[in-house]
């Protein structure tokens, strides 16, 4: 499986010398990926291409310092012959961002092969005549922008009295509406532009990582989720209340820096246990990768605090039950029996009530939300 098929954008970096301060893009880099970044385009108009190339090595380099290689994308904008002689330097770079005017989008696919990720971008109008005449089998997302003047947009679009040319809120929709790509809107988004955002794209939900700072402004602007990253457990704790009493239905997310230690930690202000808990790995394309969910139930034993006793069979929150079921009923040899409808329903709904406990959110199935 290449990155391709697991191209994440939600967190998306573009960075070159012109916006660095004077820092290394290797840093900035670093610096990203511990702040959640999982995706990064190198972006220069004054480099050489020789500069892009070593400048595109340092970003690797700080991608695979971070054990990040095949997880975090690592885009050029526009040259594609920069992204080939990084290649053929032995530089991860996985693939290219162009816009309508530059190298096409059929050559780019056809030099750089079927797992690299091709980005576009181009103004409104003229993507959205492209969405519907073109083979987007060939495109893995497309960028718009900007939403409001902005600095880092100027060399975008401009009107006959000079001013930049910026999207509306209902061009963004048409293209949404139209686009069976992801769409990266780029410039000048605020805050206070959300709402919006959320009504053009109703049927979406609009998911925002934040700081402890911003994250209850975040939730009263109307954003469906909140992903804290790097958060103490028990600060966390603190704040689920307070966020759910503004949207009883907002989803929180706590990333950063996942392991037993701190995981237990946030169980515990929860009144959960982890008795125990696994990890798979395996190893994809020589990267030691994990390979399957972790921390929930079905990896992991999920005992309630309050009715814990040394030496005794627990009551759980996991799969404890279906194994209980099993010992007593099959003697694990011959065909592996039919679980019965109780055995089912009881299972689940333990998964549904450990979610509850630990989350402060209400279940509902993905049939709910369909």
């Amino acid at each position: 499986m290449s990155i391709r098929d697991n191209l994440d954008i939600s967190a998306y970096l573009v960075l070159g010398p012109e916006n660095t301060l004077g820092r290394p893009v290797g840093d900035v880099v670093t610096q990203a990926l511990g702040a959640g970044f999982t995706c990064i385009q190198v972006r220069s108009k004054v480099a050489s291409a020789r500069e892009i190339i070593a400048l595109t090595d340092d970003a690797a380099q700080a991608i695979a310092r971070a054990g990040k290689t095949g997880q975090v994308a690592l885009l050029i904008d526009d040259r594609l012959d920069c992204v080939l002689a990084a290649r053929e330097q032995g530089i991860a770079v996985d693939g290219v961002h162009v816009g309508q005017s530059d190298i096409p989008v059929e050559v780019c696919r056809k030099l750089l092969g079927p797992d690299a990720i091709v980005g576009l971008s181009a103004r409104c109008e003229e993507m959205l005549e492209y969405v519907k005449t073109a083979d987007m089998s060939l495109v893995d997302y497309l960028g718009v922008g900007p939403l409001h003047e902005t600095e880092t947009k100027r060399d975008c679009g401009r009107a006959a009295d000079g001013s930049i040319i910026t999207k509306s809120f209902e061009d963004l929709a048409a293209l949404h509406e139209a686009s069976p790509v992801p769409i990266v809107v780029g410039g000048g988004v605020k805050t206070a532009d959300l709402p919006q955002l959320k009504a053009k794209v109703c049927e979406k939900k609009l998911f925002v990582e934040s700081s402890v700072e911003n994250a209850a402004r975040l939730v009263e602007a109307g954003v469906d989720g909140v992903q804290l990253d790097k958060v103490p457990a028990a600060q966390v704790a603190q704040m689920v209340p307070q966020l759910k009493a503004i949207n009883p239905h907002v989803m929180l997310i706590a990333a950063g820096g996942v392991n037993l230690g701190n995981a237990a930690e946030y169980a515990a202000t929860r009144g959960i246990i982890i008795a125990d808990t696994k990890f798979e790995f395996g190893v994809i394309d020589g990267q030691v990768t994990l390979i399957d969910e972790c921390l929930t139930p079905d990896s992991s034993r999920f005992w309630p605090a309050a009715s814990y006793e040394e030496g005794k069979i627990q009551p759980s929150y996991d799969k404890q039950f279906v194994r209980n079921w099993l010992k007593a009923n099959w003697d694990m040899t011959g065909e592996t029996p039919h679980l019965p409808a109780e055995v089912i329903d009881g299972t689940s709904e333990r998964y549904r009530e450990a979610f509850q406990i630990i989350t402060g959110s209400q279940f509902t199935s993905m049939k709910e939300n369909a």
